[in-house]
């Protein structure tokens, strides 16, 4: 019996909607960027050779995490945006 198969019967005597095993890739990849693992690190860990199929395939936002993200952006510019309202 493959791993796949062995994990959809898992997925279904544990009652948790069908998903691929090879989404697990996908989420492990997204879950180390969002953590901030530098590419380097989810690369080797991956087992990618280049930055070009973990950037274009493998990486994705992760939906809890979008807050998140943008609470740290907006606070960035706005910091940046009173730092310079106050060096005139």
């Amino acid at each position: 019996m493959k791993i796949k198969d062995r994990f959809k019967d898992i997925l279904e005597r544990a009652g948790i909607p069908h998903f691929r095993f090879h989404d697990l890739r996908h989420y492990c990849a997204s879950v180390q960027h969002a953590l901030g693992i530098p590419d380097a690190y989810i690369m080797q860990r991956g087992g990618w050779g280049n930055d070009r199929v973990l950037k274009e395939v493998y990486r994705h936002a992760l939906k809890d995490k979008v807050s998140e993200m943008d609470d740290k952006a907006n606070n960035y510019f706005e910091s940046m945006q009173h730092e310079m309202q106050h060096k005139s």
